[in-house]
């Protein structure tokens, strides 16, 4: 009889540990510009995106956003996991940040999973506020990634629940906090295009199903 109890004392208590798992994570970046090589001041928005279905990254899109939020057109894979205000209070350095924050759980952004391929993007002209941030037409834009020139590939991926891995790190030969590296990233700005709502693709899926039984009710024949 105690060892029943003391069996379900230790299955709750894993049960309860697995729930609470986490992984650590810090983003390294020395050091974030705008396209024409101006650091990025304090303030701005920072996303950490997990590409979802392992398509590669989508340009970012118009829409406000939290983390949970998803963009990348009608696949919607690419998703919003971590979200921060660019802080180089550590470092010293306008535009070198060096973010360690709270560790999070996979389990607290629906679709994030281990072994997805993780990305940032920053906005020079958009601010953090209060955990969301909003992407306008054009807004400029810079992005590193899993595959981007000189990424070292290996840590940017999303480790296992729980974990404490090595840094995301991102190094440009434009590096000003005593860091040295070639990773290149890539700039852009953000089109006209907004991210609709999800209704809308429930809407023209429905439309498109319904179009496609009625054209198989009039490919059947007619029994005679």
């Amino acid at each position: 009889m105690k060892l029943n109890r003391l069996l379900c004392c230790l299955s709750a208590l894993l049960a309860c540990s697995a729930a609470h798992a986490t992984i650590t994570i810090e983003i390294d970046a020395d050091y974030l510009t705008t396209s024409g090589n101006v650091a990025i001041a304090d303030g701005k928005a920072l996303f950490l995106v997990a590409d979802e279905s392992g398509a590669g990254f989508a340009l970012p899109q118009i829409g406000t956003y939290s983390i949970g939020s998803t963009w990348g057109g009608i696949s919607f894979d690419d998703k919003v996991v971590g979200l921060f205000s660019i802080d180089s209070t550590t470092t010293g350095v306008t535009g070198a940040i060096d973010l360690q924050p709270p560790p999070i759980s996979l389990s607290s952004v629906p679709g994030w999973a281990s072994g997805q391929h993780l990305g940032i993007y920053w906005l020079p002209t958009e601010n953090f506020n209060s955990g969301s941030a909003s992407i306008l037409a054009g807004d400029g834009y810079g992005f590193f990634n899993f595959n981007s020139t000189g990424s070292d590939s290996s840590t940017w991926v999303t480790l296992p629940d729980p974990s404490t891995g090595p840094a995301f790190v991102f190094h440009s030969a434009l590096a000003q906090n005593g860091d040295v590296g070639n990773d290149v990233p890539t700039y852009g700005t953000v089109g006209s295009i907004s991210v609709p709502e999800p209704s809308t693709y429930a809407l023209v899926a429905g439309v498109v199903g319904l179009a496609a039984t009625v054209l198989r009710r009039r490919k059947t024949p007619a029994v005679a």
